[in-house]
């Protein structure tokens, strides 16, 4: 049996309906799908279907090959936990405390960022509060790949680091949740490496000694918020903003909109550290391009949007970017960059 030990540093908090709970974290039933996906095209050169061929003949398949899942096992642990959450409180309308249909009392999380909408989606409305959805952050985590595969796992930790610097996981990762980096692969440190090959924008915020780290991630999810929002209203595609290009009228003709996905991902990598007395939080947010949901939206897969989309956060949001950003963040801005890569 050969093994692979990876171990993970976690950037921005996962979404998860089990917070509370001992060992939270990344759900092995998320992460496997998504790398056999990403190790499938990159054995087919960036075809997916030519890649489960090569598996195939490679004998990586489960079984005897008749699904695309690679014959590998991952084990997922964490330690540490930072609380990160976010207050739980009555969800009310008016006023008026909500409740299910069974009588029980409905809890919300904190709104965001202008109490219009909610941080973490999955709670608008209300849930009973057992069943609140949360954030959680770990400060070690570890996977284990297992496989009898030898080749199979020299191609995993071939791939590891860029996919793993590419993917977030969890609820809302277009939106900067659920984002890591690989640190160590079995036991040796991995040199930091950066992954975006679209755009990103860096920032430093100055922390106040008594700091809630929750407020923090808040910061960042804020700057998304506000770049995505800027995005929707001033990017045209075909004549129409991207507000209404993601939204379509479902093939039943039900005349109800259909919500397309973000054809941008946004990753965050947070960093707090601690210098001669100050406390430091760096930011850098890599966006990347969901190529088949610009193509389903353009019907083209060309560059255009990506080029219309550059240039709207330099023209826009760059054009006084330190500002704009000091108006968003709780935390004093020591700089700020922007850049294409």
């Amino acid at each position: 049996m050969h093994k692979l030990e990876i171990k993970l540093k976690q950037h921005t908090p996962l979404i998860h309906f089990q917070h509370d709970q001992e060992g939270a974290t990344l759900r092995a039933s998320e992460v496997k799908p998504k790398l056999d996906k990403y190790l499938l095209t990159a054995l087919g050169r960036g075809n997916y279907q030519a890649g489960i061929a090569q598996a195939r003949e490679n004998g990586w398949l489960i079984g005897k090959g008749d699904h695309p899942a690679l014959d590998y096992k991952i084990r997922i642990e964490a330690k540490a936990f930072k609380d990160v959450s976010i207050p739980v409180k009555p969800q009310k309308v008016r006023g008026v405390q909500q409740y299910d249909d069974f009588g029980r009392e409905l809890y919300t999380t904190n709104s965001y960022p202008d109490n219009k909408a909610s941080l973490i989606m999955s709670n608008i409305g209300g849930r009973v509060r057992e069943e609140v959805f949360n954030m959680v952050i770990a400060k070690n985590v570890k996977m284990l790949f297992i496989s009898k595969k030898e080749r199979l796992i020299i191609e995993i930790q071939k791939h590891i680091c860029r996919f793993i610097g590419r993917t977030s996981f969890g609820n809302r990762t277009s939106k900067g949740f659920g984002s890591f980096e690989v640190k160590e692969i079995d036991g040796e440190e991995v040199e930091a490496a950066f992954y975006s090959d679209d755009f990103s924008l860096s920032f430093a915020m100055l922390l106040d000694q008594d700091y809630r780290e929750s407020e923090v991630y808040k910061d960042v999810f804020r700057v998304i918020h506000r770049i995505w929002k800027d995005m929707k209203n001033l990017v045209h595609v075909k004549g129409k903003n991207v507000s209404d290009v993601l939204l379509k009228i479902s093939p039943q003709n039900t005349r109800q909109a259909e919500r397309i996905p973000s054809p941008i991902n946004f990753k965050p990598l947070v960093d707090i550290s601690e210098s001669e007395g100050q406390i430091y939080c760096d930011v850098v947010i890599s966006m990347f391009y969901n190529t088949e949901v610009i193509k389903q939206v353009t019907g083209r897969g060309d560059s255009t949007y990506y080029k219309q989309c550059i240039a709207n956060i330099k023209n826009n949001v760059g054009k006084n970017i330190f500002s704009y950003i000091d108006n968003i963040v709780t935390s004093k801005l020591e700089s700020v960059n922007l850049e294409e890569v």
